[in-house]
């Protein structure tokens, strides 16, 4: 058995973190030939069910995760998400029979529930294998691209969050105040020191003050931000004309992406399917191009899944969560 997902939540992580390594072409003449390719040459390749699929569907691509894997390829199409990936090979628990799979975030196989099989369509029919690949390869919404990333910001949000609590709490020990931070004499201990801030003179106790303070802030400010999120993927059209494609992530699913922590962001959410287009030279959308792109072009410098307070996080080049834009 091949272990490739563990859980939905599993599935999306691997798939934003795969780095194709090689691509899979087929001779622009070849489409349109009559012979298929996949009867002149030993059934189970998976090479060459890739090849009767670009027959179907000649806009994908195929990609390896490994240089020497030979029972998957994952599939592109323009889209920065895989559509999924097809296969060939052993999949099932019992049994020595080779299947034919299509692994998509679309498949609900109903023979598994907690397993990996749970999101693959397996057959040993190689016409229904290319019926599936038709069914379960399909392009994502901007709902569906928006999910993918949210367990990720909520991650990267915590971190900055805590490291605040972390320098704050160090900072105080370094000035002496070292015992139990909500015991009362602690506490009165420090605010008595904090309102001598004006008579405490310029020297490295009044820096660690200050430093404290700021963090103090900070830390407010972080328990009271709106953490409404906008998912932006940037794409262009055929004519080379930027777009954003939107999409509203409410509060409580920003702070809580999955099922375990509260409410799931999926299609029985209101705002999974209020997605807009924000074009660059739309005249109705110059403002919110304008103020979407001043986020971005913050983000953007940085590593992805760099997350900056108030600001939002980078996810990937083209795959942007902002926060504070209405």
């Amino acid at each position: 058995m091949t272990q490739i997902l563990s859980s939905e939540h599993n599935f999306y992580l691997h798939v934003k973190d795969m780095l194709p390594v090689e691509t899979l072409e087929i001779p622009e003449d070849d489409y349109t030939s009559d012979k298929s390719v996949f009867g002149s040459i030993p059934k189970g390749q998976v090479l060459d069910f890739a090849r009767e699929v670009k027959r179907k569907m000649p806009w994908v691509s195929f990609y390896r995760d490994h240089k020497y894997r030979t029972d998957k390829l994952w599939v592109y199409d323009e889209n920065p998400l895989p559509l999924g990936w097809i296969g060939y090979g052993h999949f099932t628990d019992t049994g020595d029979k080779q299947h034919f799979v299509i692994c998509a975030p679309s498949v609900r196989n109903g023979k598994y529930k907690h397993t990996d099989q749970k999101y693959m369509a397996m057959t040993t029919s190689f016409d229904k294998a290319l019926k599936n690949a038709s069914t379960h390869l399909r392009g994502w919404t901007t709902g569906e691209m928006a999910r993918v990333g949210l367990y990720r910001l909520r991650k990267e949000r915590e971190k900055i969050v805590e490291q605040a609590k972390n320098d704050l709490r160090a900072t105080k020990q370094a000035m002496g105040f070292s015992g139990l931070e909500s015991s009362t004499s602690t506490v009165s201990a420090y605010r008595t020191f904090k309102s001598l801030l004006p008579h405490i003179p310029e020297g490295e106790v009044l820096s660690e003050l200050r430093k404290a303070m700021q963090l103090e802030q900070e830390i407010v400010g972080d328990s009271a931000m709106n953490t409404t999120a906008t998912f932006v993927c940037i794409k262009k059209n055929t004519d080379g004309e930027i777009g954003l494609y939107t999409v509203p992530i409410p509060q409580d699913i920003v702070d809580n992406p999955s099922e375990k922590y509260g409410p799931k962001w999926n299609n029985t959410v209101p705002e999974f399917y209020q997605s807009e287009i924000v074009w660059e030279k739309s005249p109705e959308h110059v403002d919110k191009f304008k103020e979407l792109a001043g986020f971005i072009n913050r983000l953007t410098v940085l590593e992805e899944r760099t997350y900056v307070r108030g600001v939002g996080m980078k996810w990937t080049e083209d795959m942007f969560y902002v926060h504070n834009y209405k």
